[in-house]
């Protein structure tokens, strides 16, 4: 939100998160405002303190690398010697996705500022969002690290557990899931880099960039293997620049990552999470919006074409009246990662009227319904 943010519009912010079963914060990829920690603090949120977006080895011409040798080891000092009394900062992260990992002077140089922080602070272990994981786990990068983060390479998890020696590891960016709020494309299929001549991303949440994946992913992930400690979702909130897949599409130029758009205002994509994280209240979600008749009657709407319904739930059944018919009754299952965390009919057919949702319990107790 920029250097000028206010305190109250922070709040407001983490509040988004915390309804949303949120527990931890990163700061990313730069050091924290004070005003966030004492807010974090206060509301119950564990924090990943992050310092650096560059090492000795540089990403950009004039990036931190014509720095690192002069003034890394006080700015280490700095940023924990300022923030250590935070009781929220459960870790440190002394960089993310540095060209460094390449190469056994990069682990070197790893573990020279990680035992900087080490000094600074003994209490708290030291991170790094490492995205060349091959990289880290050919030249000890990985290895010498307290806790091994990755970012995305889900497929890598396996290896890098394996060759890593700590026994466990951290999704220290996760998903990269793009939609655009009450935005709804057809057909409804996954996809990566998919592009809409009105430079959108569909709420449906299937489409992910190259190099990243969907949310149910994973999910996956932490919920069948004990060693994957948890996650950082990339991102809360839309942010002004990087607005992939229209990086190169005027007039694009704000990310469709977020969880949240860019006003704040809940995604889909919100519930999605909610019905995963909030263990104090029930999710009770569905998608899309019922209103595709065409304004103009000489105009087509979607009348009678397939047009999916998707419901996000903490609940592991559910069923989809249209205009008070039974769609069928939808469970949770292991068929497909999306299966397995959203309750998904995919072949209704749309007829102008109203959708309602019905959720059960376990024993098949009605318990909650929307329309």
């Amino acid at each position: 939100m920029g250097a000028a943010v206010n305190k109250a519009a922070l709040r407001r912010q983490l509040q988004i998160l915390k309804d949303m079963g949120c527990d931890a914060i990163r700061s990313s990829h730069n050091m924290p405002s004070l005003e966030q920690l004492e807010l974090c603090d206060e509301m119950g949120f564990m924090f990943l303190a992050e310092s650096f977006d560059e090492w000795a080895r540089p990403k950009v011409k004039n990036g931190y690398h014509l720095y690192f040798e002069k003034d890394m080891e006080q700015d280490v000092a700095n940023l924990v010697q300022a923030t250590r009394n935070h009781p929220s900062i459960v870790m440190w992260s002394a960089g993310n996705e540095v060209p460094d990992q390449y190469g056994f002077e990069g682990a070197k140089r790893a573990k020279r500022i990680q035992d900087i922080f080490h000094r600074e602070d003994p209490t708290r272990p030291v991170t790094v969002g490492m995205d060349q994981v091959q990289n880290a786990m050919k030249f000890g990068f990985g290895a010498v690290l307290d806790i091994p983060g990755l970012n995305y390479r889900l497929k890598l998890y396996e290896e890098a557990y394996r060759t890593f020696p700590q026994g466990f590891l951290l999704g220290s960016e996760t998903a990269s899931t793009v939609s655009s709020r009450g935005v709804y494309k057809f057909p409804v299929i996954k996809a990566a880099q998919k592009q809409y001549e009105d430079h959108q991303s569909s709420s449906y949440d299937l489409e992910y960039c190259s190099w990243s994946n969907l949310p149910d992913d994973d999910f996956v992930m932490q919920d069948d293997k004990p060693w994957v400690i948890g996650e950082f979702v990339w991102t809360g909130f839309d942010y002004l620049g990087e607005p992939t897949p229209y990086d190169d599409k005027w007039p694009a130029r704000s990310s469709y990552f977020g969880i949240n758009d860019l006003a704040g205002l809940p995604k889909d994509r919100y519930y999605l999470y909610r019905s995963r994280w909030n263990t104090q209240s029930p999710t009770l979600h569905i998608l899309p919006h019922w209103n595709w008749s065409a304004g103009n009657p000489s105009e087509k709407g979607r009348e009678g074409e397939v047009t999916p319904v998707f419901v996000y739930t903490s609940y592991d059944s559910a069923e989809l009246f249209l205009n008070g018919k039974s769609m069928g009754i939808q469970r949770k299952h292991s068929a497909t990662p999306q299966n397995r965390y959203r309750l998904m009919w995919n072949d209704i057919k749309y007829e102008p009227g109203t959708i309602k949702v019905v959720a059960f319990s376990k024993d098949g107790k009605r318990l909650q319904s929307i329309q």
